[in-house]
């Protein structure tokens, strides 16, 4: 295979990479993690058709391989920054502009530029860096988020980067210098590796994309569009989790559940878009007593239902009287006029010998009648036997 044919290739796998992005890019516009794969695309294409111009008319200099290469580079550099705006919506400022400046500066050296060995020497630990970056970036997210979207793009950088370790290696333990346009088996493999890591990336960059649309639209599915918190439809697999995670551990979890004191007659009274205002305020300072690994659900009109992951008895009690507390104390504001707001709560803890979740519910639902029954502004804790513990 002849160096010109290897271009090619490269480039028509560079062209398909860029288009892919660039027209994921035009449907999710505000997704810039997808900009930066597409000027990615764009850099390792322009770098191949300046390299097969410069080879094909005999242009030597700073152009070739200097441009090349240092458009080469920085579509590597972007790939990384890509992954950094994915995962933490940011990514090292001028990431990729600082890569193309220190390959251009290395090609204003004559000796730097005549020399394949020295060019691959030192511009290798560079792409391993990046790559080690992006993979570092994709093995923690993986794993904490169990992204089995992030698994192809992770494996094809991996494999990526240690072929060029592997390659590393080789020409440092050789005395055979390399030549640009050599055909040794030692080129020909890297530029079809380079060939196949660009071909891969359209497809599992790609993927990444389609993943986390079906995520987006799975959290839209699951959310309450005027409180934040989860739906009735996430409630069951949530519950299920917790309930599962709990008969493993050996750990308790509880559940509390309360319901706006007389909303029917604040709608009346003041509106029903008061009545969104004051269960938005509501649900955000109940957001602001539990822990993050709690989970928050909307299953009725005014009626919630908060999920204690890993909680015991003293800390449901405290939990559940805190969240009363918060509301009875703080009226919401409607117009600059204080709204004076309640809330009934039921609350219950789970115990091993529940027959589900669902028994667990149950528990929890009839203590929060005993609080409306017992005046309302009131919790209620479910004991053992059944019975319902009055808290004011």
């Amino acid at each position: 295979m002849d160096l010109q044919t290897i271009i090619i290739c490269t480039a028509i796998a560079s062209m398909t990479l860029c288009f892919t992005m660039g027209m994921a890019w035009q449907s999710h516009k505000a997704s810039n993690y997808i900009f930066h794969w597409m000027c990615a695309g764009a850099c390792f294409l322009v770098s191949n058709l300046t390299a097969f111009v410069c080879i094909k008319f005999d242009v030597q200099g700073l152009l070739h391989p200097g441009i090349a290469n240092v458009l080469y580079m920085a579509g590597h550099a972007f790939i990384t920054s890509g992954i950094a705006l994915y995962i933490y919506g940011k990514a090292p400022p001028y990431l990729a502009t600082g890569v193309a400046l220190f390959t251009l500066l290395l090609h204003l050296s004559p000796d730097f530029r005549g020399s394949v060995d020295a060019r691959f020497i030192i511009l290798t630990p560079v792409v391993v860096m990046l790559s080690g970056a992006s993979i570092t970036m994709l093995w923690h997210t993986a794993m904490r988020k169990k992204g089995r979207f992030l698994w192809p793009l992770l494996i094809t950088i991996t494999i990526f980067a240690l072929q060029m370790l592997i390659r590393t290696v080789a020409l440092l333990t050789s005395h055979d210098a390399l030549a640009f346009t050599g055909n040794d088996i030692f080129q020909i493999a890297g530029s079809l590796a380079v060939i196949t890591f660009i071909s891969m990336l359209a497809v599992t960059l790609n993927y990444v994309i389609n993943g986390e649309h079906q995520q987006m639209l799975k959290k839209l599915s699951d959310t309450d569009f005027l409180t934040g918190w989860l739906n009735r439809k996430a409630l069951e697999p949530c519950a299920l989790s917790c309930r599962e995670t709990a008969q493993r551990t050996g750990h308790t979890f509880g559940i509390i559940i309360f319901d706006v004191d007389h909303f029917k007659a604040i709608n009346d009274k003041w509106g029903h878009h008061a009545g969104d205002v004051a269960l938005q305020q509501i649900t955000s300072r109940a957001k602001d007593i539990v822990r993050d690994e709690d989970n928050c659900f909307r299953i009725g009109g005014e009626e919630f239902l908060i999920i204690l992951t890993r909680c015991n008895a003293e800390q449901l009690h405290r939990v559940s009287e805190r969240l009363r507390q918060t509301v009875a104390s703080r009226p919401v504001m409607m117009n600059d006029k204080p709204m004076n707001i309640t809330i009934s709560i039921g609350s219950a803890l789970s115990r091993h010998d529940d027959s589900g979740w669902q028994a667990l519910f149950d528990r929890a639902d009839k203590a929060l009648y005993q609080s409306k029954a017992e005046g309302r502004n009131t919790v209620s804790i479910s004991e053992p036997e059944h019975t319902a513990e009055v808290w004011q």
